[in-house]
């Protein structure tokens, strides 16, 4: 019962009908906090980051702002194109830079945010440049037509809650745990049957497309688009909303869009009135307020006032051990058998003729020093990277000449003719 809970959000509006500032500026939490959600599913659940969800809004935006005001079709048209541009754009931006690692991922979403918000700005035939689009229609649902923040809360927290509650069951599903095990170890992850690469190109789509949906409604409610609200600095703010919040939670992340969303517009009035001259003094105290969570906060706002993590150590969970099994088999036989493992990455031999045998009942060690290839040998004998040469075999049945997702028997010999890869 409790994920029904956050149909509450829908109530909102009533409490604040005096207030239409507070209302507008539920929308926008609302929009913010969609956002933000997508870059749960990046971060929080793939363990990738992006600065391209503001761009990913613009691509929607702007297809919908197109095809209304030029075309002279329904905005739900419009929604639909949107969301389909957004995925083609997710889809060619995923299929390039998905299987970067390290810094690299979010170095290349950068690039692509930075040249989508300047072609939005220098196509003035097209998008306006930065004087943008104006006059797009109202939305309307079952004819109602939703011209005031009144009305417009209605159905943007009503996607908001539709959104959590679909992110609740992906969490829990296998999909969800496939995305989970992938932030912590990918290689341990592609050993159980994951497919790294293609789990992030589906977690990158329907990051994606949540963003559209964001920038859709965004587009509709202003009635006004142009390059400003999907700047890179549109998206890092997007993205301290999430880690500020606690990234890896739901509940985090909509603390996190709801606090800033709050703190910008109060730090628009304060800060200027404090240092006597206009700028964005906000974007600083932004920098400050996530510097002073993440201290204090690692995990972010959430598992502190949630009590799951305190300022120090978090407490680790008690549990049984395993039961511990007899031995089974003859004493002295052989469980794994290694006969000239070669790998060479390039013109980079790493492994060159290992040869082992493991028997029942004994400890065997592999020593060297660092770049001796230990780590390379065991991730051949185990199949987590392919072979260049040599065999292994074992009792089990399952192949270490094959990527770990493939179910293949075991104790195959792959020829020194096999194509090597060179590390990434």
């Amino acid at each position: 019962m409790r994920r029904y809970l956050w149909f509450a959000l829908l109530f909102l509006p009533f409490l604040l009908v005096p207030f239409p500032f507070y209302l507008t500026l539920l929308n926008f939490f609302a929009i913010a906090a969609l956002v933000a959600l997508s870059l749960y599913v990046l971060t929080g659940l793939g363990g990738m980051t992006s600065f391209a969800q503001a761009a990913f809004m613009g691509v929607a935006a702007y297809a919908t702002a197109l095809l209304t005001t030029r075309a002279g079709v329904s905005p739900w048209a419009g929604l639909a194109l949107g969301l389909g541009l957004t995925l083609a754009f997710a889809l060619v931006l995923g299929l390039l830079t998905v299987r970067l690692k390290g810094h690299f991922l979010p170095l290349s979403t950068i690039a692509w945010q930075v040249a989508l918000y300047i072609l939005a700005g220098n196509l003035v035939g097209l998008t306006g440049g930065h004087t943008g689009l104006t006059d797009l229609p109202a939305l309307a649902l079952f004819g109602l037509p939703l011209d005031s923040p009144f009305r417009y809360a209605f159905l943007s927290l009503f996607l908001l809650a539709l959104l959590v509650l679909a992110l609740h069951n992906l969490r829990e599903s296998r999909l969800g745990r496939a995305l989970l095990a992938l932030r912590g170890d990918a290689l341990t992850a592609a050993s159980f049957g994951v497919d790294p690469a293609a789990l992030r190109l589906k977690a990158f789509l329907l990051a994606g497309g949540i963003a559209g949906l964001a920038g859709f409604l965004y587009a509709h409610f202003l009635r006004f688009v142009n390059p400003t609200p999907f700047s890179l600095e549109a998206s890092i703010k997007y993205l301290v909303m999430a880690v500020a919040g606690g990234v890896g939670t739901i509940p985090g992340v909509l603390l996190g869009s709801a606090l800033f969303t709050g703190l910008e517009d109060w730090l628009k009035d304060l800060l200027p009135l404090l240092l006597g001259r206009q700028g964005n003094y906000e974007t600083i105290a932004y920098g400050l307020v996530l510097a002073g969570i993440l201290l204090f906060a690692p995990q972010g706002l959430w598992p502190l006032l949630a009590g799951k993590r305190a300022f120090g150590r978090p407490a680790l969970p008690e549990a049984k051990p395993l039961p511990q099994r007899p031995p089974s088999g003859r004493r002295g036989e052989v469980v794994l058998e290694a006969r000239g493992l070669r790998k060479a990455f390039g013109g980079l031999l790493a492994v060159n003729g290992v040869s082992f045998a493991l028997r029942r009942g004994e400890i065997l060690a592999l020593i060297g020093p660092n770049g001796a290839g230990k780590s390379t040998t065991f991730n051949l004998v185990t199949g987590a990277i392919p072979r260049t040469g040599g065999r292994s075999s074992s009792s089990a049945r399952r192949s270490p000449g094959f990527p770990p997702t493939a179910s293949t028997p075991w104790a195959w010999a792959v020829p020194s003719s096999t194509p090597t890869s060179s590390p990434r």
